[in-house]
């Protein structure tokens, strides 16, 4: 009877000891995961997003006033109204150099921004040109996205 109840005792531990162990090994593998992601993409996402309690005119010009800053020109300036009678504007940048040197500085720079640089064999990059899109849209909570 004592023997009966150690095995079950040791079965239990044996399971509880097997299921600590692969919990563990779940983290780690999740950990080791997220180290592999390069250190240049790990602020990048898809989309970047942030809500202002202003209203729509001041973050409208203020999206404006930072292309100008940037010394770029405004290609596109659109100010729509959606079916709820809120304000959705498109303001996209003219291309703009930010980088003029000759050879493999620009392409340091290039490689820098963007997420997978294009390589040509023996090519000679002689600019890196990046481009502006803001999409600013008027929330129903009074927010402006």
């Amino acid at each position: 009877m004592e023997a009966k109840i150690y095995l079950s005792i040791v079965k239990i531990l044996l399971i509880c000891c097997l299921g600590i162990f692969l919990s563990t090994n779940v983290i780690f593998a999740q950990e080791e995961e997220a180290e592999k992601v390069p250190e240049k993409l790990k602020y990048y996402k898809e989309k970047y997003e942030e809500f202002y309690t202003a209203d729509f005119e001041t973050v409208w010009n203020a999206v404006q006033k930072f292309i100008e800053n940037q010394q770029c020109q405004i290609l596109s300036n659109k100010i729509k109204q959606n079916d709820a009678g809120k304000q959705r504007g498109i303001c996209q940048s003219d291309l703009y150099v930010f980088s003029q040197h000759q050879g493999s500085a620009t392409f340091k720079e290039i490689q820098k921004y963007a997420l997978n640089p294009p390589f040509i064999r023996g090519g000679v990059w002689t600019s890196g040109r990046a481009q502006y899109k803001f999409i600013v849209d008027e929330q129903t909570d009074g927010r402006v996205s």
